[in-house]
């Protein structure tokens, strides 16, 4: 097992390596926020890959089915690979997401989950680079056409189930007057057992056939309302600009108001006709502060 272990320094943020033994009691604990990069150039694991604070990890990847919890040490990607001929970094790899081609009424699905171990995260940015395979379409049909992009949660999974949740869905664009084969995106959230519903404030596409066999980088920042107050935000960014920010939300939970499990895409229920392959490269989570301000040029991570 390998922890990967952290502190902020002031300028810069400092990344070393370290074992289980070597880790010992340090500043680390101190550090105001807490930041895991990954560029994918690894083995082929990430059962492995630990952020490590004051010797205790705090975010970790997990897997599906049999291994729910993540206990399983052996765990390989189920849904997900490291691609070896496709990446935004020069080493040339990247996490795969391919969605196997079915007939329509059929789903499809591919998903990376993970767990933040570090205790009572409200507030969190994600930045990452996606390419959007050259046959990208969203297709439409008689049945559910909305697909998964990023969820948080913490508690049972379910948006009422949930102590407190945040989903990012992609609809097909033609829900608001866009065109075939573009995908807009809506928020879901669900504080306590409250299930607030799919909103989609933009008609821009999230993904696009203009974005077709290109590298598109995508941040969202959330951050949970305090008790009694209405200071809540998300924010979602494409290529830097806004795509859209929703503030003011008092979406505080008493249950439990933090936000520990989640994955990257997930279950499509439009189901694609082609074998189609998302690749995910240069991955930034930030915990307990949101580290960007409103429309940064964008951060290629090396």
């Amino acid at each position: 097992m390998k922890l990967k272990s952290m502190r902020k320094i002031p300028g810069f943020m400092a990344g070393l390596m370290l074992s289980c033994s070597m880790l010992t009691t340090s500043a680390l604990a101190e550090a105001e926020e807490y930041v895991y990069k990954e560029n994918f150039t690894g083995s082929g694991l990430l059962y492995d890959e630990f952020l490590a604070a004051d010797g205790q990890a705090i975010f970790k990847w997990w897997g599906l089915g049999t291994t729910v919890g993540g206990e399983a040490e052996n765990y390989e990607y189920m849904n997900t690979d490291i691609d070896t001929t496709i990446g935004k970094t020069d080493q040339k790899k990247s996490l795969r997401f391919l969605f196997k081609g079915v007939e329509d009424g059929k789903d499809s699905s591919a998903e990376q989950r993970f767990r933040i171990l570090k205790s009572n995260v409200s507030v969190i940015s994600v930045q990452f680079d996606l390419y959007i395979p050259s046959n990208y379409y969203h297709r439409t049909q008689s049945s559910t056409a909305n697909n998964k992009f990023f969820v948080l949660w913490s508690g049972n999974y379910g948006t009422r189930a949930s102590l407190n949740s945040v989903a990012f869905e992609y609809w097909p664009a033609t829900v608001k007057g866009g065109a075939v084969g573009d995908s807009v995106l809506s928020y879901h959230l669900g504080p306590g057992d409250q299930d607030w519903g799919h909103k989609i404030p933009t008609a821009t596409p999230i993904f696009g056939l203009a974005d077709r066999g290109k590298w598109v980088n995508y941040r969202i920042e959330i951050k949970l309302s305090e008790k009694d107050k209405n200071n809540g935000f998300i924010k979602v960014y494409k290529n830097s600009a806004e795509h859209f920010i929703i503030e003011n939300l008092a979406n505080y939970s008493s249950t439990g108001n933090y936000l520990d499990q989640g994955y990257f895409l997930g279950w499509a229920n439009s189901g694609y006709s082609q074998d189609t392959a998302f690749y995910m490269d240069n991955l930034k989570i930030t915990l307990d502060e949101i580290a960007s301000r409103p429309n940064p040029p964008s951060v290629e991570l090396q």
